[in-house]
Order: structure tokens, then C-alpha cells, then sequence
């Protein structure tokens, strides 16, 4: 049995903080801030000014702006589409039916498919940190294909103010609330503690200040874990928000500063001594006076502003502002490297890369969005959305009730992402055709992969094939609408 002593533990830990220079608190690590707060304390803390100030950037900074929209079309594209895969045809084309009815119908109540939901659901969780859809149940007199829709919720409505222990009766733990969100005692998530209205609405109630528990099995939470026990997620834009802002001061000051390198003016100094601060009309047009009362003037193009003292004429010289390009460039790879996009898909400036180099970079950035969408998107949004639909339809009648070993609803379905475009299309071709060919994919899987349905391509070429058929005439009649 090892002894712990007193005497050498000072030492040892001296000894062991000296093996790590990071470690060390003087020196170059003097002003190096850093915390060992629990991660759900420090978003509770931070994440409403990050959301707010991601928001700002995302609608007014060019780049901001530029990173959700890429990383936006990348992660969704046209829609991460579902096909039932029941094991059997017949059943899953009805499923398939009834899904494509209800998401192009009905999924959301307003003017967004479901797969428009899914482009904003992901546009929140990079913005905002997560997103927050709703189950909508709805009644068969309203004549849905399914009477179900969805509500997609910005994650203001969760009560983020609600911490707190949960004992039962006798006064035992029985679960928590963590910053809204309700856990039970083995650790589920059992309820989200939300708002009737957007707290930030303008017109509200005193019910809009009042929440009210949701059942978790009606919420789907996309967010984004980084830390192990995290619970809520915070906004993708987090470490360059400074480096946004500055970047756009930045930009503002240049333009002002050629703004005023554009206008040549000419300073007249000097004139009638006996002239009174009445007589003479300041630098230029005045545009109002300041909190003191007096005029703010304004410098045009051309202009040669009269100015009190000695008589002499002076023309203005605006300082120069060398390597600018460069210091952007380079404040704008950080950003790149920060919000995990390439640079040239931020900037569309491909003019420092290769055909090889831009083919690497955009196959790293593939990698890393493949298991976005796999292990977030589709576990946390797409599959509870599937079951609310399967549940309704057969609650509806709609679909025949069937049941796996444990009494679930058995209706499992194959989530396809959109492929991304091709950098060299030709040799993705190939690639497709050997893997297809040594039966390491299917046929299915590839057209599933570029956002098709493999039953529509297959009975559109089995259409095509008929009309071959049926010698020249048919074939020109395939032929004449791409001719025109």
C-alpha cells in the first residue's frame, strides 16, 4: 500500500507543474485567462450574447453570411431524404408515397417543405447553437395526408433561467433541470420548459413570461456537443466572432479612408482679420450642430474649405494603407480554419490554389461534414421527425400497424444525403461504375446519393428502353425535346 506524504506532496506537484511550460502562470502565461467551469455553466453564462452577436454577423458581415450559406448547402443540400426499408416493396413504396405527399404538402403548415425546415433547422444550429422542432399532432378533419406538422422553434423559447433539483415525495432526488431542459433520474431527457412566445417579441403577454412543460418525446433538439456532459450547444461562429468583427471594422475604416483619398480638397487658413465666427461658414455644408452647438460640417469632392487663422493653402494627404490584401488574407484563413470551411469556399477566392490543392482541401472539408450529418443531423432530427410520422400515419389508418420484438412501431428507413458536385465528374463516374461493378454499392445507393429516386430513374429508363423499341420513330420522339 502506497502512503501519501504531506512533506513531498508540495514538491512533487512544484516539480510536475514544471514539466509543462503551458502550465506555468508567469511569464509569457501571465495574462492567460482559462477556467475549469463545468461546460453547461459557462453556456448558461454566454451563449445568449454569442447567439445575439452571431446573429448580427450572420446578417450583416459578407463573411459570416458567406460561411452559413455554404456550410448550409453542404450539410443539406436539396434535403437528407429518407426510404422506407421495410423489407418489402410494395410496402415501402406506399411509405415512400405517403412521405413525399405529407413533406411536399403538409409537413410544416407554412411555405416550407420539410426539407426547407431541415436547411433552417441547420442554419439555426450554426447561428444560434441549436434549433428546436415541435410536434404539431393534428386532427383528420383537417384533411391532411397525415395529421401531423411541425414547428420549428429558435431555442429562445427554452427557459434557459430554469435550473433546479427535482425531488420526489420524500424529499429524494428524482431528476434535474439543466438551464430548461428536464432530466430524469437515469439521466433521459423527460421534458424542455419553454415559452408560449418568443421572449423577444414585440407584441407579448405576461403568459409569453410563463413556461410551460413540453414532453420530450414532442421535441427534436439539434445541437452540436463538443464536451463530454454538454447539454446545450452554442453557436459554430463562437471563436472567429471576434476575429468577424474586426475584420469588418476594418473593412469599414479602408473604405472610408479611399473614400477620402478620392476627394481632393483644399484648405484655404486665414482671411479678413476682423471677421467674426458669424461671417465665415466652416469647412462645408453644415449638416446640423453637435450636443455643444456646434456645426458638424462634411468634406465633398473638390471642395476648398475656408478655416480661421494665417492665410496659406494646404491640401490633404490621407495616409496610406500598405499590405491590407494580405492582412485580410490572412485574418480570413483563421476564420476559414475556425468555422471548419475552406478557405476558398469562404472567400470564392481561388486564385492561390491549384486544380490538386482545392480537390484536397474540399475532400478534408467532405470529411468532416459526412459524420455531421450521420451522427447529428440524422440521429437528432431526422429520426424523431420519421417516427411522429409513422405513428400518425398509422394512428391514421393510413399505414397498417407493425411491430418489432420490443413493441416499436417497425418501420426503419435508410436516410441518403445529397452527394456533393463532382470536382471532376468524370472520374467520380469511373469510381461509381467499379464500385457498382465489384458490388461494394448498389445502383440504388449511387442515385439515392445524388438526391434521386432509384424507382423514378428506373422506370424513366425503362420507358426510354420501350421507346427504342419501336425503331426511328421512337427514338425520335425521345429525342426531339433535347434537340430543341
Amino acid at each position: 500500500m502506497a502512503w501519501w506524504n504531506p512533506r513531498t506532496w508540495g514538491r512533487n506537484k512544484a516539480k510536475t507543474r514544471a514539466a509543462y511550460v503551458a502550465a506555468t502562470k508567469g511569464g509569457r502565461n501571465k495574462g492567460f485567462v482559462s477556467t475549469s467551469t463545468e461546460i453547461n455553466t459557462i453556456i448558461g453564462a454566454e451563449a445568449a450574447t454569442l447567439r445575439a452577436r452571431a446573429r448580427d454577423l450572420a446578417r450583416n458581415n459578407e463573411h459570416a453570411a458567406a460561411a452559413v450559406r455554404a456550410y448550409v448547402s453542404d450539410v443539406v443540400g436539396c434535403g437528407i431524404r429518407p426510404h422506407s426499408d421495410t423489407g418489402s416493396d410494395a410496402l415501402d413504396r406506399a411509405v415512400d408515397g405517403l412521405w413525399s405527399d405529407w413533406v411536399y404538402e403538409a409537413s410544416t403548415g407554412s411555405d416550407l417543405t420539410f426539407y426547407g425546415l431541415q436547411r433552417l433547422a441547420v442554419r439555426e444550429l450554426f447561428t444560434s447553437g441549436d434549433a428546436l422542432v415541435r410536434r404539431r399532432p393534428r386532427r383528420l378533419a383537417d384533411g391532411l395526408p397525415v395529421p401531423l406538422q411541425l414547428d420549428l422553434l429558435q431555442i429562445d423559447y427554452l427557459d434557459s433561467s430554469r435550473d433546479e433539483t427535482l425531488l420526489n415525495a420524500r424529499g429524494k432526488k428524482r431528476g434535474k433541470i439543466v438551464q430548461g431542459i428536464e432530466f430524469d433520474a437515469l439521466g433521459r431527457r423527460s421534458g424542455y420548459w419553454m415559452y408560449r412566445e418568443h421572449p423577444g417579441a414585440s407584441l407579448v403577454t405576461l403568459d409569453s413570461y410563463m413556461s410551460t412543460r413540453v414532453r420530450a418525446r414532442d421535441v427534436a433538439h439539434l445541437f452540436d456537443p463538443v464536451e463530454a456532459g454538454q447539454v446545450r450547444g452554442v453557436t459554430h461562429l463562437a471563436p472567429v466572432i471576434q476575429a468577424l468583427k474586426d475584420i469588418g471594422d476594418g473593412s469599414d475604416a479602408e473604405r472610408v479612408r479611399r473614400k477620402v483619398a478620392a476627394c481632393l480638397a483644399a484648405f484655404v487658413i486665414g482671411g479678413d482679420p476682423d471677421a467674426s465666427a458669424d461671417d465665415i461658414d466652416g469647412i462645408g455644408p453644415q449638416v446640423g450642430t453637435d450636443v455643444n452647438g456646434d456645426p458638424l460640417e462634411r468634406m465633398t469632392p473638390g471642395m476648398i474649405a475656408h478655416l480661421y487663422g494665417d492665410k496659406t493653402v494646404e491640401f490633404n494627404r490621407p495616409p496610406g494603407a500598405e499590405g491590407y490584401r494580405e492582412y485580410k488574407q490572412t485574418e480570413l484563413e483563421g476564420v476559414a480554419v475556425g468555422v471548419g470551411i475552406p478557405y476558398a469556399v469562404l472567400t470564392g477566392d481561388y486564385s492561390a490554389f491549384s486544380f490538386s490543392s482545392s480537390r484536397g482541401a474540399l475532400l478534408q472539408y467532405r470529411r468532416s461534414i459526412e459524420p455531421f450529418q450521420r451522427e447529428i443531423v440524422v440521429p437528432m432530427l431526422c429520426r424523431p421527425i420519421w417516427r411522429w410520422f409513422i405513428s400518425a400515419a398509422v394512428n391514421a389508418g393510413a399505414l397498417p400497424a407493425r411491430y418489432d420484438a420490443l413493441e416499436r412501431l417497425n418501420y426503419p428507413a435508410v436516410w441518403t444525403p445529397q452527394s456533393f458536385t463532382e470536382v471532376d465528374r468524370l472520374k467520380d463516374a469511373n469510381a461509381d461504375a467499379r464500385e457498382i461493378g465489384n458490388k461494394t454499392t448498389s445502383i440504388a445507393a449511387v442515385i439515392r446519393r445524388r438526391g434521386g429516386d432509384p424507382e423514378k430513374v428506373a422506370a424513366e429508363i425503362a420507358a426510354e428502353a420501350e421507346g427504342e423499341t419501336e425503331g426511328e420513330a421512337g427514338r425520335g420522339r425521345l429525342l426531339t425535346p433535347l434537340a430543341g
